[in-house]
């Protein structure tokens, strides 16, 4: 359907912003980076292209360029949505910050996951306060049960919950928040295959499994360092990549780049 549509419209805003949430979605963030460079050649005012950016950066483990990629879609489009939630919530200290953006917003339920899960069960609480649970789509509402078994700390109703979510889920992404959740429930080994295999599929979540307090009692495990060897192996690819298709440039971020590639 992509392939279609690009061929009888090769500029078509639209089709490039959720051919990326696709290719992102299948272990390909890095290719949807380098095809939105070559499309910015002709469409540098497209705010949905570097709305894409700040999707495909963040699977891409680039969180600056994540960041920048978002106040340059807000600079050309102030109401184009740009999921810099998930992005921000991944910043030491961010979630809080992520879960007030996403209340704020009208309509705003997708970005509680990022906020509530990197976050604590108070902060949970409050952010669930704002949500109508019935106006959850039903294909979300096992996510939500087990993010409101973690709010009301129901410790042994949070891993049903999430086993439940997660055989619905493929997106990498939402399997990470699963794993974290995972861990903050007392199932490491669970925890850690989830992320694992999230890592795995093409999520690179280096810099938050280096600084998030969830992983802080992880650093000898020898599991939990294959994993985080492996996000920073790829993020070092994708850093490069990102480089060579001249996107530090695109974005006006300052040399030397302001990239995550740093251990």
């Amino acid at each position: 359907a992509f392939a279609t549509a690009l061929e009888l419209s090769p500029d078509l805003p639209l089709a490039h912003r959720y051919l990326t949430h696709w290719e992102a979605e299948h272990g390909r963030a890095g290719d949807a980076i380098a095809r939105l460079m070559k499309h910015a050649v002709t469409n540098r005012h497209d705010a949905q292209l570097f709305a894409g950016l700040v999707h495909a950066c963040r699977y891409a483990g680039l969180i600056d360029a994540s960041l920048a990629a978002h106040d340059e879609a807000m600079r050309l489009d102030p109401n184009v949505a740009t999921s810099v939630e998930y992005t921000i919530a991944h910043l030491p200290g961010g979630a809080k910050r992520a879960a007030l953006m996403t209340t704020s917003r009208v309509g705003g339920l997708d970005g509680v996951f990022p906020a509530v899960i990197l976050g604590d069960p108070d902060d949970t609480r409050e952010v669930l306060k704002t949500i109508t649970i019935d106006s959850v789509p039903p294909a979300f509402r096992r996510s939500y049960e087990a993010v409101i078994a973690f709010a009301e700390r129901r410790t042994a109703d949070i891993i049903p919950a999430v086993e439940a979510a997660i055989a619905v889920h493929v997106d990498p992404e939402a399997l990470f928040l699963f794993g974290m959740l995972l861990l903050r429930a007392g199932a490491t080994e669970r925890g850690l295959q989830v992320i694992g295999g999230a890592v795995r599929a093409g999520y690179t979540p280096a810099t938050t499994l280096r600084d998030n307090d969830a992983f802080a009692g992880l650093r000898g495990n020898t599991i939990f360092l294959s994993i985080e060897n492996e996000a920073w192996d790829t993020l070092r690819a994708n850093q490069a990549q990102f480089e060579s298709v001249g996107g530090p440039e695109l974005l006006g971020m300052p040399p030397p780049t302001r990239l995550d590639g740093r251990r």
